[in-house]
C-alpha cells in the first residue's frame, strides 16, 4: 500500500491485446487512454503527454510508475518496459512490474455466482498456434505448455479469461469452458497498483521461455 497522498501512478501495459496508459490515485483513474499492443515506440511519449494532460499533470506530478512486463510481444514488452525504467530513472520515481496474468486474476468477480462455479479459473495466453502460456489450479506459476496438454487439465465447468487465438479458444470451448465473469479494468486497476511493491530497482521483460 502506497502510504504518501497524493499518489499518482502513471500505468503502462503494451503487452496486451487491451492495453493501455493510464493516471491513477490510489482509488480512481484519473485519465486513461486505450494502447494497442501494436504501438510504435515512437507512438507512447505522446500518448503519455495526452494522458498527462487529460489528467491536467505534467511529468514531475507523477509518484511511482507500474508496467507489465509479459508476456506479449517482444518488441511491445521491450517498449512498455524501456520507456517504463527510462521515466524512473529521471523522475527519481520508484517502479513496479505487473505480470499480466496477476492482473487478470485481480479481475475475478467476488459477487456471489448464480449458479455457483463448478470448476477451476484459468488464464490462458496464446503465444503460438500449439503453444501457450497457462496458469490455474495446480499450474500456480504461468506456464509455457502445448494446447493438447493444457486440453487434459480442462474440465467441463472450468471458465477461462486472458488472450486466445481463435483455433484455442474453440477448442476450449468445445471441452465446455466458458469465459470467466470479470470486473472492469478500469474498476480494479487503482487498488490492484495501490497494493504492489515499488522500488529504484530496474524491470526486466518476462518472456516465459528462459530469455
Amino acid at each position: 500500500m502506497l502510504y504518501n497522498p497524493p499518489v499518482k501512478i502513471l500505468s503502462i501495459n503494451l503487452a496486451s491485446h487491451q492495453g493501455h496508459i493510464a493516471i491513477c490515485s490510489e482509488t480512481a483513474v484519473l485519465a486513461w487512454n486505450d494502447a494497442d499492443h501494436r504501438l510504435a515506440d515512437n507512438e507512447v511519449t505522446p500518448l503519455i503527454e495526452q494522458t498527462l494532460k487529460t489528467a491536467g499533470l505534467a511529468y514531475p506530478d507523477l509518484t511511482h510508475m507500474a508496467c507489465v512486463v509479459g508476456p506479449g510481444g517482444f518488441t511491445s514488452i521491450r517498449s512498455g518496459v524501456t520507456i517504463a525504467n527510462v521515466m524512473s530513472h529521471e523522475l527519481k520515481i520508484p517502479l513496479a512490474g505487473i505480470h499480466l496474468s496477476d492482473l487478470y486474476f485481480n479481475r475475478i468477480s467476488a459477487e456471489v455466482r448464480v449458479p455457483p462455479l463448478q470448476g477451476n479459473i484459468w488464464w490462458l495466453h496464446s503465444t503460438k498456434k500449439e503453444q501457450l502460456f497457462v496458469r490455474g489450479a495446480s499450474v500456480t506459476e504461468p506456464t509455457l505448455m502445448g494446447i493438447a496438454e493444457l486440453l487434459v487439465l480442462l474440465k467441463k465447468g472450468d471458465e477461462w479469461m486472458g488472450e486466445l487465438i481463435e483455433s484455442q479458444e474453440s477448442a476450449v470451448k468445445d471441452l465446455g469452458v466458458s469465459p470467466a465473469e470479470l470486473k472492469p479494468i478500469q474498476e480494479v486497476l487503482p487498488s490492484f497498483l495501490a497494493k504492489q511493491s515499488y522500488s529504484a530497482a530496474l524491470l526486466e521483460p518476462w518472456y516465459g521461455r528462459g530469455w
